[in-house]
């Protein structure tokens, strides 16, 4: 339980194309050297606090992490790329280069 496999999702819409591999490869290193240390330290935490200790502290820092993304990453449901990006500008440079045009579906090929 925890944002194991949300990462490959948020990244993919959050980060501009530009950057978006050299910043997948950092934030999927980062999830795996957290689990690395998840693992590394449960043997220890279960001796020193218990499997209940261990569990509210995983726990808690789970709750953490929701209330961080719940107040600082944004709804992606129905913006475009260029919408969300506009979010993550600094506030002297909010006004778009361009007005962002919404992607049409594409016509079933007969």
């Amino acid at each position: 339980v925890g944002y194991g496999t949300l990462i490959w999702v948020v990244t993919a819409e959050l980060l501009p194309p530009k950057v978006r591999s050299v910043a997948n490869s950092v934030i999927i290193c980062f999830a795996f050297v957290t689990g690395f240390i998840v693992a590394k330290t449960f043997v220890d935490l279960v001796a020193n606090i218990g499997y209940d200790g261990t569990f509210f502290l995983y726990g808690g820092i789970s709750v953490l992490g929701a209330i961080m993304t719940f107040l600082f990453i944004p709804e992606t449901r129905n913006k475009t790329l260029e919408e969300i990006q506009m979010h993550f500008r600094p506030v002297r440079s909010k006004v778009p280069l361009e007005e962002p045009t919404r992607m049409q579906p594409l016509e079933t090929v007969s």
